[in-house]
């Protein structure tokens, strides 16, 4: 009977928050707290930390745009989307020394016996995004880490994750190309033949090294 009543408080309480937990939105913009919000998206093994983004903004930048975006489709499920996108003007002297920081960052990776160090992938032939671009994450559970070169002295930062059911839209030239059919797809990373990479996993940095598809 004690268990009977537990589970039938437990089916009340679910039916309770399912009904009461809409939809919902929320958007940050305030520089202040840059660093902070992309704390609560809850990186992973996959997603990592955002090392991609610059660790601050120095108030001699020009940011024509910052916002970190959430969605939640509410109930006890919840099927969560986030958007963040960074858009800097540096100075001549600044954009060097950023590019200089992007592609001298590595970190080391282990898979089976192979010890190795992987930094983020460059598509100067806009292979696969619309810009020249620098690759974090692509398809990775969803995820996807970049930073377009969009025109001198401009770097956009985009980090997405969301899926078919749950999407945040944005300016379409910011997205991969293909973005939305891989979407609809399901697919992810190494999934039947998916393009998909990490610099933060393991397994991927071997995928990408010993298979060679990206081509770039």
């Amino acid at each position: 009977m004690k268990k009977f009543f537990l589970c039938l408080i437990h089916l009340i309480i679910s039916l309770f928050i399912s009904g009461c937990v809409r939809p919902y939105t929320v958007v940050y913009d305030d520089l202040k707290g840059y660093r902070e919000y992309p704390n609560l998206y809850g990186g992973t093994d996959y997603n990592g930390n955002l090392e991609l983004f610059p660790q601050k903004i120095e108030e001699s930048l020009t940011v024509n745009e910052y916002k970190f975006e959430k969605y939640s489709s509410g109930g006890v499920k919840a099927v969560e989307a986030y958007h963040i996108i960074l858009d800097v003007v540096y100075t001549k002297e600044k954009y060097q020394e950023e590019i200089k920081r992007i592609t001298n960052w590595s970190r080391e990776y282990k898979y089976k016996k192979e010890v190795g160090r992987a930094g983020f992938l460059f598509d100067a032939e806009c292979m696969y995004f619309n810009y020249p671009t620098y690759i974090a994450s692509y398809n990775a559970l969803y995820s996807y880490e970049y930073a377009l070169l969009v025109e001198e002295n401009r770097i956009i930062y985009i980090f997405l994750r969301q899926s078919k059911e749950n999407q945040i839209q944005i300016q379409e030239d910011y997205l991969p190309k293909n973005y939305y059919e891989e979407l609809q797809s399901g697919k992810i990373m190494g999934e039947d033949g998916h393009l998909g990479y990490s610099v933060y996993y393991n397994f991927s940095m071997y995928f990408y090294k010993h298979d060679n598809i990206w081509g770039i």
